[in-house]
């Protein structure tokens, strides 16, 4: 009797181990197509500023355009730029692959560790431009100012404070046409704020910023008659090779109501950002797949017309990633 019931345990024993492996292997999760397609694709964030803004909307929109099999992207919005390049080194420090849509000053001040940010992260690396912002100094039509340097005395609606915006305008009056701090009157305006201000006569004269035509500078000049200070061609040169995340521009004639001349200015770019731990592939394929689909990016934003194969290197001051590069050098763009 006992060895009859030794034999039966084993044998009960037996039949539940395969029953269970059986059901691991044939009824569990993991085997429908969704599930096997889940478990094969890997997700990858593409970090972007806060919500509303265009590089928002670009970042979700790149992340339905591009089809990369076994990769899917997703847009995760931040709080701006030093948080941006934080998620991106900690992607880089787990192995882990990611993108960012950020402003050009704030990859360079990231990659050297300078201004807002407390350490250098050299693992950044840069996958392209995609659209940029213009700079306007914007004074009455009527008003004494022909130059930066007659900023000396008047009160300058220069941008909200830490913004890219308020560290340029800061740098073109005080470094670039050597007026003092203290002597204009730099004041933290809004957009909003700096075309009232010029309306009433509140300000002399205020910074805009913005993809052209800039619909803030278009408001303005639709009730009040202005103009847009040039930038002298041998500062562009100096600032340019001094802080490589800024570009030259030109005001094309007949962009703005009785604007006549060609006009000379700075801008800055928003690009796309990564890590050198990223394949070289997945960066190749993401920068053709948004050029070779603009059309589609444009839907989703009219800025993204300027990402073309002559802006693609606008305002890039860091190294290209890799993938990049070879997308680089099969268009023969080169700086």
């Amino acid at each position: 009797m006992g060895k009859k019931l030794t034999k039966l345990v084993l044998t009960g024993l037996v039949c539940l181990l395969i029953t269970a492996l059986v059901s691991g292997c044939g009824g569990g999760s993991g085997n429908t197509p969704e599930e096997k397609k889940s478990a094969e694709t890997k997700i990858v964030p593409i970090y972007t500023p806060p919500s509303g803004g265009a590089a928002y909307i670009l970042g979700g929109g790149a992340a339905n355009i591009v089809d990369i099999k076994g990769v899917q992207l997703a847009a995760e919005s931040t709080s701006g730029s030093v948080e941006m390049v934080k998620l991106v080194s900690e992607r880089y420090k787990n192995s882990g692959d990611a993108f960012a849509i950020i402003a050009t000053d704030g990859i360079y001040n990231g990659y050297k560790g300078i201004n807002e940010f407390d350490k250098p992260y050299p693992e950044l690396r840069a996958v392209s431009y995609i659209y940029g912002a213009e700079v306007y100094l914007v004074v009455p039509a009527e008003s004494p100012i022909k130059s930066y340097a007659d900023l000396k005395g008047q009160r300058v609606g220069v941008g909200a404070p830490g913004s890219t915006l308020s560290s340029m305008a800061t740098m073109l009056i005080e470094d670039c046409y050597g007026v003092p701090k203290e002597d204009y009157k730099a004041l933290p305006l809004s957009y909003g704020e700096v075309i009232q201000g010029i309306k009433d006569g509140s300000i002399n004269a205020g910074f805009l910023a913005g993809a052209a035509p800039m619909a803030s500078y278009s408001e303005l000049s639709s009730t009040k008659d202005v103009r847009i200070i040039p930038v002298d061609e041998e500062i562009i040169a100096k600032v340019i090779t001094e802080y490589p995340y800024y570009y030259r521009s030109l005001v094309k004639p007949g962009t703005y109501k009785d604007q006549n001349d060609e006009i000379p200015i700075l801008a800055f770019g928003v690009a796309i950002l990564t890590h050198e731990g990223v394949d070289d592939q997945l960066v190749y394929d993401l920068l053709k797949t948004l050029v070779d689909k603009n059309d589609e990016l444009v839907a989703v934003h009219k800025v993204a017309e300027q990402m073309n194969k002559d802006t693609l290197l606008n305002g890039i001051g860091i190294p290209l990633h890799p993938g990049a590069q070879k997308y680089m050098d099969e268009m023969g763009i080169n700086k």
